[in-house]
């Protein structure tokens, strides 16, 4: 991929899924 805008968003993914929602700066989608 030339761009790394897919490759920032699937970062952003995966951290989510791996670190608490609590770690996070933006709210939890609970």
């Amino acid at each position: 991929m030339t761009t790394k805008g897919p490759s920032v968003v699937c970062n952003l993914t995966n951290a989510r899924n791996l670190v608490p929602p609590d770690t996070l700066l933006v709210p939890s989608e609970k």
